[in-house]
């Protein structure tokens, strides 16, 4: 299955080694600085699944939206997470559970509707962890395999277990010809133990260059303080510069 190339912008992919490890977080941050920087990034919350059901039977992507005030596009919130989904599962089993399996005549159409959105640039972000099935015949990887985009950035946990996750992750990513310039550890809990970190071993593995954080624990933090840890750590400049 084919989808449409990038057409009108370079495409950032945030991806993770799972759930909950602060895709979301990171992508806040990012749409913030390079606001900021005077750019117009447009964010893209593929599928999102676990929404919450409204009064009127519509589904409220929380995901989706904190992407959409993040950027700056309150009001494209349908092309921000265009197929949304109330069980908190991967896309095929909430999509299947909900009677409407996704199919990717349905992705490729609302990637190419967000591509038409002028932008400097574009950024994906996935669900759950990177080989996350979206639809029967289709993972996440694969689907960025096609799209080829400029830059994939893997978000992990920094917890016990993320130096295998992650070097996985790295490892199924590339070898799709993917780039992956860099992997951002991200502190998702209060209870994380600043000594256990995994940051200088994956820096030992994967290159000192590419692995940044840990990003401190910022439950609340707004989206200029998100841009602000992220600057700290030279990601967005970083970005912008490798093109």
């Amino acid at each position: 299955m084919t989808l449409p190339p990038p057409a009108n912008c370079p495409v950032w992919v945030i991806t993770a080694t799972d759930t909950g490890v602060g895709k979301t977080t990171i992508t806040r941050g990012l749409l913030h600085a390079l606001c900021l920087r005077g750019l117009r990034p447009f964010p893209l919350k593929w599928v999102e699944t676990g929404c919450k059901p409204l009064p009127d039977g519509s589904l409220l992507p929380a995901d989706g939206l904190a992407l959409a005030q993040a950027a700056h596009r309150p009001d494209e919130l349908a092309l921000i997470a265009p197929h949304r989904y109330r069980v908190p599962a991967a896309p095929t089993v909430a999509s299947l559970a909900e009677g409407s399996p996704l199919t990717a005549a349905q992705l490729a159409h609302s990637l190419t509707a967000a591509q038409a959105v002028p932008a400097d640039v574009l950024l994906l972000e996935g669900a759950g962890g990177a080989l996350v099935p979206l639809t029967h015949a289709l993972l996440f990887a694969d689907a960025l395999r096609s799209i080829q985009p400029q830059h994939t950035l893997v978000v992990a946990r920094d917890a016990l277990g993320t130096i295998n996750h992650t070097l996985l992750t790295v490892e199924a990513l590339e070898r799709r010809g993917l780039t992956v310039p860099l992997i951002v550890l991200n502190q998702s809990r209060p209870e994380s133990d600043p000594a256990a970190s995994s940051a200088q071993e994956l820096k030992r593995i994967l290159g000192t260059a590419r692995v940044r954080g840990p990003l401190p624990y910022l439950p609340q933090a707004t989206d200029a303080a998100l841009a602000q840890a992220l600057e700290a750590l030279q990601i967005p400049q970083d970005l912008l510069s490798l093109g």
